[in-house]
């Protein structure tokens, strides 16, 4: 009996995470087929609220805390990523309260797999803690819970992923657009985007717009995903100049997830539209 009071303290320990600001408090899930962020939070005293089910067995807490944290998983520790093809890659991003400091840790979901698995990277958390990662092999009720939530319930198809017209520039600069408002587009019409901090499951960057001249006009920015629903955010358009004195506006949006987008300013009369591949990392 003495051998298991351990086991039985550390289970406690973990479970009781939140409470004692030892574990993510909420996590979001983005990626293809998802109109809007999957967002999940509680644990529950049997772990089968959302959050407790996808900590337990998506494999977060060994991935984070190590082997120490074994006992608390329902899936199981892979020595190395599995062969073959694993489908669909999704993004789960889980806040974790510290004592002094709150920290976002990244996992990758491959739900679609033979095997579904997870992959978490090496990364450092709490300033001084670092996550070991990983890859793990999914709890057997994880997939369906994650459906249940919200998940396609099977693979979103691969020529909708990959099919994505994105606007090229005949200039080696990447400069688009007209005389009177241009752009730089980015390298191969790929537009890589930051998940915003504090999380509030959105990606954002900032866009520049270049007029002609510094005329007094105000730049609007929308944009549209075109392979499934979805709307640009933007947080502002600001007003300033380069280093060569010149007139440029920036603007700050904000994507729900990544895709095939369409942006567009406008600027008095004058319109400009191009198509990106939205990549969050």
């Amino acid at each position: 009996m003495g051998k298991l009071v351990p086991l039985i303290c550390l289970l406690g320990l973990f479970l009781a995470a939140p409470a004692l600001a030892k574990g993510p408090d909420r996590a979001t899930l983005t990626g293809p087929g998802l109109e809007e962020p999957l967002v999940f939070s509680g644990y529950g005293p049997d772990g089968k609220a959302p959050l407790g089910l996808l900590t337990q067995q998506g494999g977060f807490w060994v991935q984070a805390f190590g082997g120490a944290a074994a006992g608390v998983d329902q899936g199981k520790a892979l020595a190395a990523k599995p062969k073959g093809a694993l489908g669909p890659r999704y993004l789960v991003v889980y806040r974790v309260p510290g004592a002094k400091t709150r920290s976002l840790i990244r996992q990758e979901l491959y739900p679609y797999a033979a095997k579904p698995v997870s992959h978490m990277p090496k990364q450092r958390f709490w300033q001084t803690r670092i996550a070991p990662g990983g890859w793990y092999e999914l709890g057997p009720g994880l997939k369906a819970a994650l459906v249940k939530a919200g998940l396609p319930a099977t693979p979103p198809g691969q020529q909708q992923q990959n099919a994505c017209p994105v606007t090229r520039s005949a200039l080696p600069s990447r400069r688009y657009g007209s005389s009177r408002l241009w752009v730089m587009l980015p390298a191969a019409g790929i537009l890589r985007v930051q998940r915003n901090h504090p999380d509030d499951g959105m990606f954002g960057t900032k866009l520049g717009w270049i007029p002609d001249r510094g005329r007094n006009l105000k730049l609007t920015v929308s944009g549209q995903r075109l392979d499934a629903p979805g709307r640009m955010a933007v947080r502002g358009v600001f007003w300033g100049h380069s280093s060569t004195g010149k007139g440029s506006w920036a603007s700050a949006v904000a994507f729900p997830q990544g895709g095939c987008w369409r942006i567009t300013g406008r600027a008095g009369p004058t319109t400009l539209s191009y198509v990106v591949r939205v990549v969050p990392e």
